[in-house]
């Protein structure tokens, strides 16, 4: 069963202390890329209207949630070759990869990092924001 694009949005990692607390939510678009919002393939408008609204509930939430210092942002990886893209074709993978500025391909570590930054306290001013993690691909070309 596919994962709901809208509706798994939320991630909500670690806190400060017990006087403290501090919550960062990151609502990462999981496999999907949220980069293909500003080139979307034809035939995915559903795809597209889901990510522009994860986009939307991430700011809103943002508004809504920073008076009580919790932080909510959205992170839109490229293309990251794992297990479930195995049958990507090697002329597709090759073709994509030659859009992207950094020449080569994400990782999960890529993801990750970033993630891992969004939940720390390093990144409490930063709120609503999509991060684009696809090694300057949506800068175009």
């Amino acid at each position: 069963m596919a994962a709901d694009p809208v509706a798994d949005p939320l991630v909500v990692a670690g806190s400060a202390g017990v006087t403290d607390v501090r919550y960062r939510a990151c609502g990462p678009s999981g496999v999907a890329r949220l980069s293909g919002l500003s080139r979307p393939p034809p035939g995915r408008s559903a795809y597209v209207t889901a990510k522009s609204a994860q986009i939307g509930l991430t700011r809103a939430w943002a508004r809504e949630l920073a008076p009580f210092s919790i932080t909510v942002d959205t992170v839109a990886p490229g293309f990251v070759p794992v297990e479930r893209h195995a049958d990507v074709p090697d002329d597709a993978r090759q073709a994509y990869l030659a859009s992207v500025p950094a020449g080569r391909m994400g990782t999960p570590g890529d993801i990750a990092h970033a993630v891992s930054f969004l939940a720390s306290d390093g990144a409490g001013f930063i709120t609503g924001q999509r991060i684009l993690i696809d090694g300057g691909r949506s800068l175009g070309s």
